[in-house]
């Protein structure tokens, strides 16, 4: 059962998916004043003149009951309406009319996306790019879809099989992108992200997605740092930009620049736990402990399961030899984050400290089978790269 809310986005998005197609679906039409009929029914459903649209519409159905532009373009307003049953019913019909009609199975993949049927929706996309194959919209959202299910190697071959049928869209390239980043091979990515970024210069999630394949292992931090200062040359102000440039900054341990690309971020409602966290750090780099800790619990208040805000408050107690809210802050890190092998030493030095030798022990052991499993001790304060966003 969806939500009102989900209700009023999905018919929403159903409506701005849909006016796409109405007027292509019209070029099939036959020749003559059907053809023109069928526009004014168009251009009526486009301008919200659905009632007009619907008696133009059930005019032409009298005398063809199977005229699939007609039917299509009437699925497309019960779409508007909301009625997505009666809509697929329409659109079903206007394919069993006429199997070419390209943007009905378009209209029948967004609906299925809608409905959270990727499956079928998948299969109406690569309908349509068999009739089309030169269908950028079609391309670029099967690329997407694929993406969204995790079918990486799948979303590889589409683009590749489509080098042979349609110039590359920017769009498509950032699916590629994003599918080669997955399979770790992240030339391929940067190469994919870049040209998107020629295609269209001011689309700046381009630049984002560029700098944040940089900031992969082994992270380019020079490379990464040209890509979200482009970003933020065109999205000046954003939140987002600003943590990541302020988290290359950091990396590069020039804390001046870092702070003063990341306070602006914290201020307003909308600041984020890693940008506390990493205040934290450039505080705490500079021996200042007290508002390190500060920073630090701001970061954890807004990310309660923030292991590493946890472990970075920790060792900051632990630091200032309070050791009742080291212990908390250590524990909680170790709770959220069992595998971070400095939280482990760090509380070992605080039960060693607190004559707890047991438990000390304990937690040298675990530092040692994290040792052994690859995941060594970083240097106190370590930054940790923030979350990658997704853009579409």
């Amino acid at each position: 059962m969806h939500t009102t809310s989900e209700n009023i986005n999905a018919r929403a998005l159903i409506l701005a998916l849909w006016c796409v197609c109405l007027m292509p679906a019209v070029a099939w039409a036959q020749a003559g004043d059907r053809v023109e009929q069928l526009r004014r029914a168009a251009a009526n459903i486009g301008g919200d003149r659905l009632a007009e649209a619907e008696r133009q519409l059930n005019q032409i159905l009298r005398e063809t009951p199977e005229e699939a532009t007609a039917l299509n373009l009437l699925g497309a307003l019960r779409a508007k309406q909301g009625r997505l049953e009666e809509a697929e019913a329409l659109f079903a019909r206007a394919v069993r009319s006429d199997a070419r009609l390209a943007g009905a199975h378009m209209n029948l993949a967004h609906l299925y996306l809608l409905r959270r049927e990727p499956e079928k929706s998948a299969a109406q996309l690569r309908e349509v790019l068999r009739l089309e194959p030169s269908n950028a919209e079609a391309a670029q959202r099967l690329a997407w879809l694929l993406l969204s299910q995790n079918r990486v190697e799948e979303c590889v071959a589409l683009v590749e099989s489509l080098k042979e049928t349609q110039p590359p869209s920017a769009p498509l390239l950032a699916a590629a992108g994003e599918a080669y980043l997955r399979k770790g091979d992240r030339i391929a990515a940067v190469a994919a992200f870049r040209k998107a970024a020629e295609l269209n210069p001011q689309e700046p999630s381009y630049q984002f997605a560029i700098g944040s394949a940089w900031l992969r292992y082994p992270p380019d931090v020079d490379e990464a740092e040209r890509a979200f200062r482009q970003f933020l040359k065109l999205r000046p102000g954003d939140a987002q930009g600003q943590i990541h440039l302020g988290y290359v900054l950091l990396k590069e341990s020039r804390l001046a620049e870092a702070r003063a690309v990341l306070e602006p971020a914290a201020q307003g409602g909308a600041a984020t736990a890693e940008v506390f966290y990493y205040l934290g750090l450039i505080a705490q780099q500079e021996g200042e402990d007290a508002r390190a800790v500060e920073l630090f619990e701001k970061s954890v208040r807004l990310a309660p399961t923030f292991a590493h805000a946890h472990a970075s408050l920790g060792a900051a107690f632990l630091k200032l030899k309070d050791y009742a809210r080291a212990q908390a802050a250590l524990e909680a890190a170790v709770k959220f984050g069992p595998e971070e092998p400095r939280a482990h030493y760090n509380l070992a030095l605080l039960y060693a400290r607190l004559k707890q030798p047991e438990r000390a022990q304990e937690e040298m052991r675990t530092v040692e089978r994290l040792k052994n499993q690859g995941k060594t001790l970083t240097e106190e304060g370590e930054e940790v790269a923030p979350p990658r966003q997704n853009d579409e």
